[in-house]
């Protein structure tokens, strides 16, 4: 039987809802899917972590150091700078390559 890619990305964007949405004890249930769907599960994790750290840094580096509106570029090097902690802390092996330029 083969498995088309749009069906494992579908079960994995409703694989990884579900568990987003889930109590840490319903957990267990979940996690039952094929390892492809897992896999990508944890992609499609790891990219909304990225997505949100990178607009974390920006907001905190725009306004959060209690100075006003620092601008747009000292937000940019902030949010570099934090998406790259995380994804040395996730286990990515190039985590400066989350580093973006606006």
């Amino acid at each position: 039987m083969k498995v088309r890619i749009e069906e494992v990305r579908e079960e994995a964007d409703v694989l990884l809802d579900a568990l987003l949405n889930s109590a840490p004890v319903e957990r267990n249930q979940l996690v039952m899917a094929s390892p492809d769907t897992l896999h990508r599960a944890i992609t499609g994790l790891d990219a909304l972590i990225e997505k949100a750290t990178r607009l974390r840094g920006y907001l905190d580096g725009r306004y959060g150091h209690g100075c006003g509106d620092q601008g747009h570029g000292s937000a940019v090097k902030e949010s570099n700078r934090l998406v790259v902690k995380v994804r040395r802390a996730l286990g990515f092996t190039f985590p400066e390559r989350g580093a973006l330029s606006f």
